[in-house]
């Protein structure tokens, strides 16, 4: 969302920053301001059960889970207009995907209800209705150049501060076709050959040049004028090899009364669960997976990427002529971000169950001294505490690390715990982070403290 002052607003996770047109970054509002929003009950770093594959209904005592994204972010990009109130909507269509250009241009892309496509079981070739500024009548428009028999197609507006644009992607050919409003017709757009089965994102500044982002990493700048230049994304440093908790959707058949895994093909038991993990800070990794682009008024722009897994990374990308590129900006991963809003406010002291638990064996001092050392020397000691209670039941035993961050803002090193599989059992996380207080408490004459919080993470390594 570009601002008159030159800045422009990003979402990136959780968070909203300010891109200025110097090539920094801030957060906009402190985290207290975003924790202020999230629900009181979300505590939970560890796994989700979120429901049962077979029938798609919540399983018993399954955590909530809160999306944030809608309360704590402002949105980048144009938003959905109602249709009722702004178009006269066209009898028959299937779907409501309507997007206004800056010059006030309304774009209504939807298949074509007319076509009797639905009635043969078969998808319906792509239309769209463009009304003018400050008008509701809408005139039919056929996309240029693409066939309007062919049912492979799938096509979705490019994020535009300029005159509309549209993505139409061959599942069959794998190409994707740019396509240009002009006047009350479609122009196709000429990209490189070796681009359209690569494309990933896209976006057209107020200048009218249009980036893409390709699979590769590379991205692509195409003058209103016609010319080109593409830049390749820069390498990450060393600064972004830190720790970074993870989430992704996964299926899981939990171990029920000591019985194994079925290996039957049945979805009868499976759970849809989102499972949360720790990468432990791998050496950084080129940077190749194009989340975003967001084009400024100066013929530059921001790119939103991943280095690994869901890690943001912000990427400056400057004129041709200023070189080289600026080092990345490491956001975290959206589960990281949630987690730092957790830290806002004081720990949570373990009482009742909790799908992941912390033992704090070192914290910063008044002083500002920080023993993590000792620590890291007892890893073999920890180690062994835990395969004594754990035992033979691997697979419902929670995984473990040391690992060494912020717990609400002062530094610490202890062992993280945390469910990542329903099979995972409760009971079995509980005494191993009693045993591992317990008998760490007796080598070091400290008393540990247990958390249903888990730190802000800055060092891992698995156990």
């Amino acid at each position: 969302m570009p601002l008159a002052d030159g800045t422009v607003v990003l979402q990136a996770g959780l968070f909203r920053y300010a891109l200025a047109a110097d090539g920094t970054a801030s957060r906009i509002g402190d985290l207290a301001s975003y924790a202020a929003k999230m629900p009181p009950d979300d505590i939970h770093l560890a796994g989700y059960d979120v429901e049962a594959l077979a029938t798609g209904e919540a399983m018993p005592g399954a955590r909530p889970w809160h999306d944030l994204r809608g309360t704590l972010a402002a949105r980048t990009m144009p938003d959905h207009w109602a249709l009722s109130d702004d178009i006269d909507v066209p009898p028959n269509i299937q779907g409501d995907d309507l997007r206004r250009a800056a010059d006030g241009t309304a774009v209504l892309l939807t298949r074509d209800g007319t076509s009797g496509a639905a009635e043969r079981g078969e998808s319906a070739p792509y239309v769209t209705f463009v009304a003018a500024p400050n008008s509701r009548p809408v005139t039919r428009v056929a996309i240029g150049g693409l066939d309007p028999a062919r049912r492979d197609v799938v096509c979705e507006h490019v994020p535009s501060w300029e005159r509309p644009h549209l993505f139409c992607y061959s599942w069959r050919d794998r190409l994707t076709s740019v396509h240009r409003l002009v006047g009350s017709r479609w122009e196709s757009v000429a990209i490189a050959a070796d681009h359209a089965n690569r494309l990933r994102v896209g976006a057209v500044g107020p200048d009218g040049a249009l980036w893409l982002g390709l699979h590769t990493g590379s991205v692509v700048r195409i003058a209103a004028a016609g010319t080109v230049d593409t830049f390749d994304m820069p390498r990450a440093d060393d600064a972004l090899a830190r720790a970074s908790y993870t989430s992704g959707e996964t299926y899981a058949r939990p171990v029920i009364a000591g019985k194994t895994r079925s290996d039957d093909d049945s979805l009868d038991g499976l759970r849809r669960w989102v499972q949360v993990g720790v990468d432990v800070g791998a050496p950084p990794r080129p940077i190749t997976e194009i989340r975003q682009i967001v084009p400024r008024g100066d013929g530059e722009a921001w790119v939103l990427a991943s280095e690994r897994y869901d890690a943001h990374v912000l990427v400056h990308m400057s004129r041709p002529a200023i070189a080289p590129l600026p080092a990345p900006i490491l956001i975290g991963s959206e589960t990281d971000q949630r987690n730092e809003l957790r830290n806002v406010k004081e720990p949570v002291t373990w009482v009742a169950h909790c799908p992941q638990l912390f033992v704090t064996l070192a914290r910063q001092r008044a002083d500002g001294s920080f023993a993590a050392g000792t620590v890291w020397s007892r890893e073999k000691a920890i180690g062994d505490i835990l395969r004594k209670i754990v035992g033979k039941s691997v697979a419902q035993a929670p995984i473990s690390m040391i690992v060494e961050g912020r717990l609400a803002g002062r530094r610490v090193a202890g062992v993280l715990m945390w469910r990542a599989d329903p099979s995972a059992s409760e009971d079995l996380l509980e005494k191993a982070a009693s045993a591992v207080a317990t008998e760490l408490s007796s080598m070091t004459g400290a008393t540990p403290h247990i958390t249903c919080t888990a730190p802000v993470l800055e060092r891992a390594a698995p156990l």
